[in-house]
């Protein structure tokens, strides 16, 4: 009976020591938290769009989207500028180079552009081609901007922009504008570069270009990608159309800081030329930017071609 008795004591002394031992655990814990949330919080990666791609192709302006498609089909937009053939085929385009190490992020805030990007995404996503549709405008302050409807839907409205028609008939909308300048800093510098998969891509390094056909919308966001220092760590290409209706920019309306009216010393494409000269004038090698250049392919810019419903390029992996 004693020797019960013993036994129970030990069993309940030992149950009581362990509930001490996790109470003064949890504690413990409690207190590491509390005095590690802010460095725990700081050394976490918040997960990037852009991990898992090794290159690049950013379409700012995607308008429909066929520039992804001259670069992912070539083969069916024969009549495509030979210039816009020659940058893919310096920057992406290998022998035996395979589509899938390729992701796309295609910029279009036109909301009657919206179903054709679904379509494309899906057609592409089917065949293991990533393609991302960033459902906003670009620029280099986030918020909401107007855009006009100009009643150029035969040319697919690729005046779509912030500015109006000259007798203000356009038909406004309120849309979603991001800064391009943060969304590559959150999505695509740093991010997650896989081993890839066409045999040929191994001697070729990751690759960023952009196409950036903004409507005027260039004149505010290239200074400010060049400013905040995001070009040179992020991109290595760029290509695309400068504007005579960009010539103006607006001051930030908080705080009235900023802002551009370049008609009132120069045309428009003066300052274009300059503003281009100015960043290819950058000699350190420290900054990925190896070119800009004003090239604009509005081939098939009515594109009738039928999505892809089956792959259409021979794999040959490692």
């Amino acid at each position: 009976m004693k020797q019960d008795m013993k036994r129970s004591f030990l069993v309940i002394a030992a149950i009581a020591g362990f509930c001490i031992s996790l109470a003064q655990y949890r504690a413990n814990i409690l207190k590491m938290n509390v005095s590690t949330r802010r460095a725990l919080s700081a050394n976490a990666r918040t997960p990037k769009l852009g991990d898992g791609c090794y290159h690049i192709f950013l379409d700012v302006g995607a308008n429909v989207g066929v520039h992804a498609r001259f670069l992912m089909e070539p083969s069916k937009y024969p009549k495509m500028h030979p210039k816009t053939s020659n940058i893919f085929a310096k920057y992406f385009w290998t022998p035996h180079w395979d589509c899938r190490d390729i992701c796309v992020f295609a910029f279009e805030p036109n909301p009657n552009h919206k179903k054709r990007h679904e379509e494309l995404a899906k057609a592409y996503t089917d065949v293991g081609i990533r393609y991302h549709h960033i459902d906003s405008g670009v620029g280099d302050l986030e918020g909401y901007m107007t855009f006009y409807h100009k009643g150029d839907e035969s040319y697919n409205e690729w005046g779509f922009s912030t500015t109006n028609t000259v007798d203000q008939s356009g038909e406004a909308v309120e849309l979603p504008v991001i800064r391009l300048k943060k969304w590559l800093d959150d999505n695509i510098y740093n991010r997650t570069i896989p081993e890839p998969i066409g045999v040929a891509m191994k001697d070729v390094p990751p690759r960023v270009v952009m196409k950036i056909d903004v409507e005027g919308s260039e004149y505010s966001i290239l200074p400010d990608l060049m400013m905040s220092g995001i070009l040179c760590k992020t991109v290595d290409y760029i290509f695309g159309e400068f504007h005579a209706s960009g010539s103006k920019v607006e001051p930030n309306p908080k705080t009235g800081r900023g802002g551009l009216d370049a008609t009132r010393y120069m045309n428009y494409d003066q300052y274009a030329l300059a503003l281009l000269d100015t960043i290819k004038s950058l000699r350190n090698d420290d900054c990925k930017l190896e070119a800009v250049d004003w090239h604009d392919d509005e081939a098939y810019f009515d594109d009738k071609t039928p999505l892809p419903e089956k792959r259409w390029w021979t794999p040959k992996e490692s």
